[in-house]
């Protein structure tokens, strides 16, 4: 029936397959990535590009589909780093980061503690091309320790979510 043999998807080259992924939609995307091991590693980049809400109900679902991440409090972010397998944050290239307390009754969170979380996110986002950092009050000097190697930054905003006069930054 056919002169030459079909090319088996795995015998592209990876240039060509991100190609080809590029060009489907997230629902055929969705679909390919479940075809195999391999084709799902290939789909993981194309995967992070839809979805811009982070709900922790939905983390392994919705993981696959960002590209942007917002993290609206520092309990989402700790949420996020306890069930996020961090080798997927390298695949996040925005990045909207909150740090005031999710709820009235927590108590106030140690600029360190806040540091720290932050500092285990930023250091695993290799490509993280925008930050918009909200915080309540300062931080710990060691917020910066990840800076040098966001290579691929190319805006930051840093905002005080807090009062200003009891928490400036």
């Amino acid at each position: 029936m056919f002169s030459q043999p079909f090319s088996s998807w795995h015998a592209l080259p990876s240039e060509m397959k991100l190609s080809i992924i590029d060009y489907l939609d997230s629902d055929n995307v969705v679909s390919l990535s479940k075809v195999d091991q391999q084709t799902y590693h290939a789909c993981v980049p194309a995967l992070f590009k839809v979805c811009s809400q982070f709900d922790i109900n939905l983390i392994f679902f919705k993981i696959f589909f960002l590209q942007t991440i917002k993290l609206e409090s520092h309990e989402s972010l700790e949420r996020f780093l306890e069930n996020v397998p961090r080798h997927y944050y390298s695949y996040i290239e925005d990045l909207f980061l909150c740090t005031k307390n999710d709820t009235i009754h927590s108590g106030p969170i140690l600029p360190r503690v806040r540091a720290d979380s932050i500092i285990s996110l930023l250091s695993a986002t290799s490509r993280l091309r925008k930050l918009v950092l909200q915080v309540e009050g300062s931080l710990h000097h060691g917020v910066l320790s990840p800076f040098p190697f966001l290579t691929n930054l190319k805006s930051l905003s840093v905002i005080n979510c807090g009062d200003e006069v009891v928490a400036p930054l």
